[in-house]
């Protein structure tokens, strides 16, 4: 008996050391323990992923299975990583210039990592830009690794109405269901950009976008990544973004413009032409007019702000506080709503024949304790004219669209007046 103990126990060793050969020549050596992401302490478990997963994951990858198609054996060796700068900026990227489906509209230039592939395919029938929908241009992907996919998106979109960039970019943010980290940067009206996260199938990711209007046209360009390695792809995922530009910018407004006047030719103006002129009223011995602008939604039957205006001709009987008051409960009595809060009163700009230009800010509801509006007053005044302009509008955290939308209006009449 003891004999064939012996025996036995020979047999499992010659078989415990063959196993352990044949494992070694498999490949488990080719699976660098000390590899780790640039930064991370190691043996931490995001080494783990970024080297090919937990130790499941090198098991699997032993046996042949689950590999991805393109892997990224170590991270050391992506591209990606090594952008840290300008320099290394240029040195691992290419530029890029397309003219999607044959659209010069749509032509743009750009630079990412020269190991991205492109993921679109264009169809040959082309692509209609819409109002309503964002548009799918064309979508780059880093190598993937850990799982871990990176993107850049562009999409395009027919604008509807005179909205500046800013103001554009962070509702479609919000309307979309992403939470905008900070302040939306913008270089001018036409030019905005915006930091967001997001959560997609358990895991969060950080975004970047950049939103550039071009006429009636806006493109939107966007760089996902994965939030854990977003120290990574900080300067990669903003310089990419911030290289993309119209080759072909189109130029122009987004809505045509209708010129108008004040009582003649006492002052000119221009307004977007979506928004309609109404209540029109008229002294007999011209000495007061009025009449309003207004943002409709047609199909909801409503107004979702107004712009109205009077002109007086000063007189020995007028002066500027009672011709304040009238318009007061004038106010008053037409909308039923009562000043709550002044939010700002300060000088501002306007034409140079006016000698006391002024505009104020109010928070205004149906009683002195409810604010359900916002109220921007414009008062000017010379030798001959009081010209009053106010904007009643719903606040931005209530309807963030239309606010935006009737600011820009209201800008756009003050910088006409000029």
């Amino acid at each position: 008996m003891t004999e064939k103990i012996g025996m036995i126990k020979r047999m499992f060793s010659r078989y415990f050391v063959f196993i352990l050969c044949a494992l070694a020549f498999s490949g488990w050596h080719m699976l660098p323990a000390t590899a780790q992401v640039p930064g991370f302490d190691g043996g931490g478990s995001e080494v783990r992923e970024a080297i090919g997963g937990t130790e499941g994951g090198g098991i699997r990858d032993l046996f042949g299975k689950d590999r991805p198609t393109a892997r990224v054996d170590n991270v050391r060796d992506l591209d990606d990583f090594k952008i840290v700068d300008e320099d290394s900026f240029l040195k691992y990227t290419a530029e890029i210039h397309e003219v999607p489906y044959g659209d010069t509209s749509l032509s743009y230039r750009l630079r990412l990592p020269k190991t991205w592939t492109k993921v679109t395919q264009y169809a040959e029938h082309g692509i209609t830009v819409q109002q309503r929908l964002m548009s799918h241009i064309t979508t780059f992907v880093a190598p993937p690794f850990a799982s871990v996919v990176p993107s850049m998106t562009i999409q395009a979109m027919e604008l509807q109405h005179e909205v500046e960039a800013r103001h554009w970019l962070r509702n479609y943010l919000l309307v979309n269901g992403f939470t905008v980290g900070g302040d939306i940067h913008s270089e001018d009206m036409r030019n905005a950009s915006a930091n967001f996260v997001y959560v997609r199938d358990e895991a969060a990711y950080a975004g970047y976008a950049r939103a550039i209007f071009h006429g009636n046209m806006v493109t939107l360009v966007r760089f996902d990544v994965p939030q854990r390695f977003l120290g990574f792809y900080e300067f990669l995922q903003k310089r990419s973004v911030d290289s993309l530009a119209m080759v072909f910018p189109k130029s122009g407004t987004i809505e045509e413009w209708r010129r108008d006047n004040l009582l003649g030719d006492v002052l000119e103006m221009q307004y977007p032409v979506s928004w309609p002129r109404k209540r029109a009223r008229y002294n007999e011995d011209g000495l007061k007019t009025s009449f309003e602008l207004h943002n409709e939604s047609v199909s909801e039957g409503k107004v979702n702000g107004l712009i109205w205006f009077s002109v007086i001709r000063r007189t020995s009987e007028t002066d500027l506080k009672s011709e304040l008051e009238v318009l007061r409960r004038d106010f008053e009595r037409r909308y039923g709503f009562q000043i709550n809060e002044i939010l700002s009163s300060e000088p501002t700009y306007g034409p140079l024949e006016f000698d006391y230009i002024r505009e104020e800010h109010y928070r205004i509801g149906p009683d002195r304790h409810t604010s359900s509006q916002e109220l921007r007053f414009l008062v000017m005044a010379d030798n001959n004219w009081y010209i009053f302009i106010y904007m009643l509008s719903p606040p931005e955290y209530t309807d963030y669209y239309n606010w935006a939308r009737n600011m820009r209006a209201f800008e756009i009449i003050k910088d006409s007046m000029l």
